[in-house]
């Protein structure tokens, strides 16, 4: 029957027979590629890749699999401190990023054991604010910082500590530790009578005092008879001994001071 219908019996009937096995050819391929294969292969479809870092491992199978994804684990590892063993440091693909069902997501995983650095050699002027700066480069923590080092300028690190141990430059320490610091206090070795500025003007005891390498504290004002203006009081008060650094607390005359010195010559009178 079917070849009685593709039978040409004329050029037309050839013609028309030709035409219509080329549309069937043409829909059969177009089917093929526009609608079988896109089912088969899930064509345009695409999973939106989770966020496992911090996961622990044993986590992974179940979650990856809820999610039609799979996943790797790369022979790198890292380690960070802060985080669990075991866990997920560094994954790829990033989260968020679109995916084809099955795909393999790598993951990296922090290490049980920390990594040692190698402990850096500081200037002898080590600030405390260059080594928090160098200790984060190498992932070490400031741990307790205690003043007790009256040799040095105030802020200037001394001594490293490790579990109250020195640590020296070349030594290898785990990353991750926590390092206590011994710092200067600014005070200086050299002590010495603490100059008398009562009844000076403060930009006159202000100069005397910081030239003597002391430091001014707190300032407060009272009403007294005085001129304003006028230190009434010092802490520490002469003849104390100080050391170089020291702070030194002012109480200053006020301006109602004069007014009640006037006052009282008016009343006088």
């Amino acid at each position: 029957m079917l070849f009685k219908f593709l039978k040409a019996e004329s050029w037309k009937d050839l013609i028309i027979h030709f035409l219509l096995a080329s549309v069937l050819i043409v829909l059969f391929i177009l089917s093929v590629f526009y609608v079988f294969l896109p089912i088969k292969t899930n064509h345009g479809e695409s999973i939106s890749v989770p966020d496992v870092i911090g996961m622990n491992i044993e986590e992974l199978p179940d979650f990856l699999d809820s999610k039609r994804l799979k996943y790797v684990v790369t022979q790198d590892s890292g380690y960070n401190a802060d985080m669990e063993p075991h866990t997920v440091l560094i994954q790829f693909p990033k989260p968020n990023t679109s995916v084809k069902e099955d795909r393999k997501i790598y993951v990296t995983l922090n290490s049980k054991k920390a990594p040692l650095v190698k402990f850096p050699d500081f200037p002898e002027s080590r600030s405390f604010k260059n080594v928090e700066l160098q200790f984060s480069a190498l992932g070490l923590k400031v741990g307790k910082k205690e003043y007790k080092l009256d040799h040095l300028k105030h802020n200037v690190v001394g001594d490293f500590l490790l579990n109250g141990k020195k640590v020296a430059a070349g030594d290898y320490i785990p990353k991750g530790s926590k390092i206590d610091l011994l710092l200067g206090t600014g005070k200086g070795k050299q002590s010495f009578r603490i100059p008398d500025v009562i009844g000076q003007d403060f930009e006159s005891a202000e100069i005397a005092l910081r030239g003597a390498g002391l430091e001014i504290g707190e300032i407060s004002y009272q009403e007294v008879d005085s001129l304003p203006g006028l230190i009434v009081d010092q802490i520490p008060a002469s003849p104390n001994i100080v050391k170089v650094g020291q702070l030194v607390n002012l109480t200053v005359s006020t301006l109602d001071s004069l007014e009640s010195v006037n006052s009282s010559l008016n009343n006088n009178d």
